[in-house]
């Protein structure tokens, strides 16, 4: 994406996604964690929870556990809301996991 295409509406009317973060909670038992990715710029948020939810449940079927599995549908979400529409991002195993271990630490 190019600096204009940044500057959508969308993103121009939400000083949350303007500063581009991902929230995601996880409850389980007495514990309710946060989890907050900067994005690089936001674009559109649709596929976001899609995303989210692809990650927690690769993370759940990879048996890294609740909180690690929110992680990683923390990071999806991110590159979901820094394209255009729920289908156009992409990236390689090594991206992502580059990206999640800038962020979380090693996965």
């Amino acid at each position: 994406m190019t600096a204009a295409a940044s500057t959508t509406p969308y993103q121009a009317s939400s000083s949350t996604l303007a500063r581009a973060t991902i929230a995601a909670l996880a409850a389980g038992a007495a514990i309710l964690v946060l989890f907050v990715l900067p994005a690089e710029y936001a674009i559109d948020p649709t596929g976001v929870g899609d995303a989210f939810r692809g990650g927690l449940l690769k993370g759940l079927a990879a048996g890294w556990g609740l909180e690690a599995a929110c992680r990683v549908g923390s990071v999806a979400a991110t590159y979901a809301l820094e394209h255009l529409g729920g289908q156009s991002h992409a990236y390689s195993w090594e991206e992502f996991r580059e990206r999640y271990e800038r962020q979380f630490g090693p996965l």
